[in-house]
């Protein structure tokens, strides 16, 4: 009897997706709106915005990057309600500046990444309703709550990672409100942070859940009540004087006095060590997403006289800083 085998090959076509970046740009396009450019794109695609204040909301539903070109000149603004809301998985958020009435951005089961951002007089900076949170080197100011992890309706616990942000003039740093009727607990951990001048809570937690995250190497200061309820770590930090921490906090000049106790106070390890390779420092100049990305950076910077007539002499001096 005569075996016969057979081979049977398959050829297996690879088709690439590329992904593609997609330029927004309110005077030379060629996307004109964020919506728009949504709208193309595809999941794995980067959105990348050009400065200007561009007023409109989108609901994401894509993975998705979404990156502006500088946080102090690309700007997203609405009085209607939320300015992004995430739901789907990765998405990826940073540099971009988010001011509104109501929530900056808003989050439904889904795990984003946030750096580089700053929120400005958002009712909510950051809402989370259940799912993980990864919030990196951003700024909150003049926010009624910088971050809240609230409610939490789709049963999922709150976790992710908090890190090298600043807080300032809220209200309310960080919110938590954990219940068990819907068995939500908070276990994100809180480090690296600066918190100052919030009128109420630093950090709030609410609710008969618990929070088992880690909330430690913290700067609190100036806040009415530094904590409610929430047990912080030991390793924490309660300077006396803001003016000791910052250059100046009125003007947004966030780098770190060379004598503040922020420096070389943030959460240990080689994964969160500064650029230089130093301890991480607390704040938006910390961590291996910091800032400037360890590029000197003039911090103060006198012109005499302010103007002058061709032919004549003008004298500038500046001071710069690494970290």
């Amino acid at each position: 009897m005569k075996r016969f085998i057979y081979l049977v090959i398959i050829l297996m076509i690879s088709f690439s997706v590329y992904a593609e970046t997609l330029i927004v740009d309110q005077f030379n396009g060629p996307y004109y709106t964020i919506g728009s450019a949504y709208n193309a794109a595809q999941n794995g695609d980067t959105i990348l915005i050009y400065p200007g204040t561009y007023l409109e909301s989108v609901n994401i539903s894509k993975e998705i990057t979404l990156e502006g070109i500088d946080p102090n000149s690309t700007i997203i603004q609405t009085n209607l309600g939320y300015v992004l809301r995430i739901n789907t998985g990765n998405v990826n958020i940073s540099n971009l500046k988010i001011i509104c009435t109501h929530e900056g951005i808003e989050i439904y089961a889904s795990t984003p990444e946030i750096t580089h951002c700053i929120f400005e007089d958002c009712s909510v900076g950051i809402f989370i309703d259940g799912d993980d949170l990864y919030v990196k080197n951003c700024i909150f100011q003049n926010c009624n709550k910088g971050i809240s992890f609230d409610w939490a309706t789709n049963y999922v616990p709150f976790g992710g990672t908090v890190i090298n942000n600043i807080f300032h003039d809220c209200s309310i740093g960080i919110f938590m409100h954990t219940t068990l009727t819907n068995g939500t607990n908070c276990d994100a951990n809180i480090y690296s942070n600066i918190i100052v001048n919030c009128s109420t809570y630093g950090i709030r937690e609410e609710g008969n859940g618990s929070y088992s995250g880690m909330l430690d190497y913290n700067c609190f200061h100036s806040n009415a009540i530094n904590n409610s309820s929430v047990n912080l770590g030991e390793h924490n930090i309660y300077p006396d004087q803001s003016d000791s921490v910052f250059y100046d906090i009125g003007s947004s000049n966030y780098y770190l006095q060379q004598n503040s106790p922020c420096i070389d106070a943030g959460i240990t390890g080689v994964a969160y060590e500064d650029l230089d390779g130093t301890r991480n420092d607390m704040g938006i100049f910390g961590g291996p997403h910091q800032w400037g990305g360890g590029k000197p950076t003039v911090i103060n910077m006198q012109i005499d006289p302010e103007s002058v007539t061709p032919g004549q002499t003008i004298n500038i001096e500046a001071t710069g800083q690494i970290k």
